[in-house]
């Protein structure tokens, strides 16, 4: 189960979305240069966000992933094999 975006991350990829549309339209190649800079720093800015954020709630859920937070009662199997 995926979660919607938070505000944050998505100021974080309109912003960037807009940084590409004024770099399409740009008059010249530095200024283009420019806002594809923006755009690239504001969609590390959205992932940066992401992972704080699961990384919030996966501490808040007590070392469980959020996906998993509702079943075994926290407790997960080994799946791996023990054998050499």
């Amino acid at each position: 189960m995926s979660q919607d975006p938070s505000l944050g991350i998505q100021h974080c990829q309109y912003r960037a979305a807009e940084c590409e549309h004024l770099a399409e339209h740009a008059s010249n190649p530095e200024t283009r240069n420019r806002y594809l800079v923006l755009a690239q720093c504001w969609h590390e800015l959205a992932g940066s966000r992401d992972f704080v954020e699961k990384l919030d709630r996966f501490l808040l859920n007590g070392g469980v992933p959020a996906e998993n937070s509702g079943q075994n009662n926290g407790i997960q199997a080994s799946t791996r094999s023990r054998t050499p």
